[in-house]
């Protein structure tokens, strides 16, 4: 760390042996407190059968989280300084997102309550907006962009918390959020121009989005963990019940991580650093962490089912959950997951046949879990089942057998 402060001139395009900084990481710790918060929160509205309302809280709340986190990220790439005025600057963004991820609780609830989550985001936008304006001032090749960034940044909180102080309630206002969201997601699209304007870094990017993708396998690993743990009875034998179901739920995070890192995103954002790839990199990841995020909410359910039909004596559910409506939600999210890593496949590489075919074949295996308990058969071997169809598709969508289609674009 330089001790005081060095000019925020712009990382190099090229530079060697960029990595993740220990504050990037630190940076990543508030964000594991957040998306548990929101795994936590549509598990809880899934149990208690409220699954749109669930699904569409979820949906917005991810968002907002994945948001925080990649404006971050994107502005650490090109412009991360690591002395004392970006440490600080960073810190005050921290804080903010630590008081954003306390009040996700609170928006999940009957009534939500959007005040922490309002709080939490205007310190997070005043610290971004701190630090495009160190960079509007300090870099004079980017002048221009900077400051778009810091005014559409700016502005979009303002609306944000214009929508919060409106006197109307929830259900009355909810038709402005996706309307703030497209205004969100188009500050960067406006700021950057027709080109890439911001320095980041492909490797430095491809890095910090697989350390978010690990932070968001964890909630499945905590979902596999809670189904061997429910299941722990004298009533349950380990050998035909609990070890089948661990192994397979664990399985499948550990097949579904395979999948995520066969790919190698460094080298397609090297070859092809472009304004299109850099977009579709960066916003469609929105689905595959929110997927990842969200199998762990349907191992929950996965564990609820299995104590349910295991333990029928259990004075511990509080709400029944069949398992086959915990299967279709596992199909659903392992869906989107798969669907969406193939089709990023597809627009940042080539649409080639064999990643068209891991579209069709991703959406066959996803449908796996609800068809074959819909069929009578127990979760362990649906699950067993499904683990060997994801094994399917990695050895036929590996990256080598398409790897030779990559285009520099």
């Amino acid at each position: 760390m330089k001790i005081y402060k060095i000019p925020m001139i712009g990382r190099a395009v090229d530079e060697k042996h960029r990595a993740a900084t220990p504050l990037e990481l630190f940076f990543d710790l508030i964000f594991v407190i957040a998306i548990a918060s929101a795994a936590s929160g549509l598990h809880h509205y899934l149990a208690s059968h409220h699954f749109w309302e669930g699904a569409v809280l979820y949906v917005q709340m991810f968002f907002y989280i994945w948001w925080a986190w990649m404006n971050f990220t994107w502005f650490a790439s090109a412009y991360d300084t690591d002395d004392t005025p970006f440490r600080l600057t960073t810190f005050l963004q921290m804080f903010g997102a630590l008081v954003f991820a306390v009040g996700i609780k609170q928006m999940f609830a009957t009534n939500p309550s959007f005040t922490a989550g309002i709080i939490g985001y205007i310190i997070m936008r005043v610290a971004m907006v701190i630090h495009w304006l160190r960079a509007a001032r300090e870099s004079a090749v980017d002048k221009k962009v900077n400051y778009r960034y810091a005014w559409g940044v700016g502005l979009a909180q303002v609306g944000w918390t214009l929508w919060y102080l409106l006197p109307m309630a929830y259900d009355d206002k909810s038709w402005m959020i996706p309307l703030l969201i497209l205004a969100e997601m188009s500050v960067p699209v406006i700021a950057e121009g027709n080109r890439l304007s911001t320095t980041w870094h492909p490797h430095h990017i491809a890095e910090r989005y697989g350390l978010l993708t690990i932070i968001v396998l964890g909630e499945g690993l905590l979902g596999t963990a809670n189904t061997i743990g429910n299941l722990i009875s004298d009533e349950v034998s380990w050998g035909k019940v609990i070890l089948p179901l661990g192994v397979s739920a664990s399985g499948l995070i550990f097949a579904l991580w395979w999948i995520y890192f066969d790919i190698p995103w460094a080298k397609i954002l090297e070859r092809n650093r472009t304004r299109r790839v850099g977009f579709l990199f960066g916003y469609a990841h929105y689905f595959v962490f929110a997927s990842l995020a969200a199998v762990g909410s349907a191992l929950e359910l996965v564990a609820d089912a299995a104590q349910q039909y295991y333990l029928p004596s259990s004075t511990h559910i509080e709400h029944p959950v069949s398992r086959l409506f915990a299967m279709v939600v596992l199909s659903i999210t392992l869906g989107v997951y798969l669907v969406s890593i193939s089709l990023l496949k597809i627009t940042t590489t080539e649409n080639s046949s064999t990643n068209r075919m891991a579209l069709w074949l991703g959406l066959l295996v996803s449908a796996l879990p609800a068809v074959l308990v819909y069929f009578r058969l127990p979760m362990m071997v649906s699950l067993g089942i499904t683990v060997l169809g994801i094994i399917a598709y990695i050895q036929l969508c590996n990256w080598e057998s398409c790897e030779r289609t990559i285009k520099k674009r």
